[in-house]
């Protein structure tokens, strides 16, 4: 069940979606190359009226790909407006903008060239972003075995973790969010250092809680300094698990 979180004020509104492109590295094998992030992800998260840029480096100087743009669905593909691939330096570029929705949406930008290249992005509605953001800003947290730059960049998010009772250096890195509401259900994550990629959910039928093992990268400060570290961070503390 999806958490119920308060109707957001915009206090949020000046500081939380900085109106600078996103930018998006790969190299000349289609790797993803952004900061704090491990390369092949499947897909990048972006938000609504946002732009995006892709930037592709080591490829041949006379590489010009046709550009094309579907939102996809369960069972369609939608054709969107195209964009063009320009020169920057010494790579290829390009900028485009997912357009307003309500919810989640997935899209597939395909570029058909030598070689080719396909981006998989999903947007997310800039209010769900900001009222998320409120509501986990009021709720209570607690952390353990978190570095000092960890805990920087979730205060810096608005989340002021408390200080755990064990002090043993040793103990597994995690955090725990008690939503402020009564009979809401808490999260605890284990952040795991040695799977880049996989997450875990077991759900308590006793309490309703929700534990989950997730990636470690995705509390570095440099991917909670990206929009897509960002929306990551949200998804597993505010939205149901995956359907198995």
């Amino acid at each position: 069940m999806r958490l119920t979180f308060p109707v957001i004020s915009l206090i949020f509104a000046a500081t939380a979606l900085a109106d600078e492109a996103a930018i998006h590295r790969f190299d000349s094998h289609g790797a993803h190359q952004q900061e704090g992030f491990p390369e092949h992800a499947p897909k990048i998260f972006a938000i609504a009226e946002k732009t995006v840029t892709l930037h592709f480096s080591g490829l041949p100087a006379d590489w010009q790909p046709v550009v094309h743009i579907h939102r996809t669905t369960v069972s369609r593909r939608i054709a969107l407006p195209s964009t063009e691939v320009e020169t920057a330096g010494d790579a290829w570029q390009l900028s485009w903008t997912p357009p307003e929705t309500r919810g989640p949406a997935q899209y597939e930008i395909r570029l058909e060239g030598d070689p080719n290249r396909v981006v998989r992005i999903e947007s997310r509605d800039p209010a769900w972003i900001l009222a998320t953001r409120e509501a986990l800003d009021i709720a209570g947290w607690e952390a353990q075995g978190l570095t000092a730059g960890e805990r920087t960049a979730l205060e810096e998010l608005g989340i002021r973790t408390g200080r755990a009772a064990s002090r043993d250096k040793q103990a597994s890195a995690r955090l725990e969010m008690r939503p402020c509401q009564d009979g809401t259900a808490r999260r605890r994550v284990v952040w795991d250092g040695e799977n880049p990629y996989f997450v875990v959910w077991r759900h308590d039928p006793a309490t309703g809680d929700l534990g989950v093992r997730a990636p470690r990268w995705w509390i570095s400060p440099e991917a909670l300094a990206t929009d897509n570290g960002l929306i990551r961070f949200l998804d597993l503390f505010s939205e149901p698990p995956p359907n198995p």
